[in-house]
């Protein structure tokens, strides 16, 4: 499927121009997702500022971050979030291998058991139901109350950028398809998107 809306072109827009080169002025990667986003160029600039926080504002482990963006790729069948965060969780300290044991059903033994509790409150996040007690006794055992804030933070916000990215079937980026030779076979996602 095509995308449903085109994405924006460059030049067309003043604010999306502005947008676009302060991106690139800080090293970062012009994506299908920013230029679809740019159509709106104020909801562009709200969205990459606040994913931009919980990358570089937030205490908790850039490894836990990242798994529980990659299981919420993995829940809501989003390939297209799972290109742009399995590079980010191997920078961060995952073992390529590691990258299987992220799909529903996978055998986790790879995973330490906070690893583990990640995915399972990203799985809680996911089905929009609330913490359970073990779920935030388990956490709270490794980590601090910020700490667990963030993370389901951060599974919400890409959850929600997931089910954007599948409603629009916005395309992969052609320089991060190689990750998905490492999507998990039987992800057990909702859907499909690119």
């Amino acid at each position: 499927m095509s995308q449903r809306i085109p994405a924006a072109r460059e030049g067309t827009d003043p604010e999306l121009d502005e947008l676009l080169r302060a991106l690139r002025e800080r090293g970062v990667h012009v994506s299908n997702l920013a230029m679809l986003l740019g159509r709106r160029p104020t909801l562009m600039k709200a969205m990459n500022g606040y994913s931009t926080a919980l990358a570089s504002a937030t205490t908790v482990d850039p490894l836990l971050r990242e798994l529980a963006i990659l299981r919420t790729a993995v829940l809501t069948a989003c390939p297209y979030a799972w290109t742009h965060h399995a590079p980010k969780a191997v920078a961060a300290g995952l073992d390529v291998g590691a990258l299987a044991a992220l799909g529903v059903d996978a055998d986790r033994s790879t995973l330490t058991s906070l690893q583990a509790a990640v995915l399972d409150t990203t799985d809680l996040v996911d089905a929009a139901r609330p913490l359970t007690d073990g779920a935030y006794d388990e956490l709270r055992g490794h980590l601090t109350e910020e700490e667990v804030l963030e993370l389901v933070m951060v599974a919400t916000f890409y959850g929600a950028l997931s089910r954007l990215v599948a409603n629009f079937s916005v395309p992969i980026d052609e320089d991060r398809a190689a990750w998905l030779d490492h999507w998990p076979a039987a992800h057990g996602g909702r859907g499909a998107t690119g």
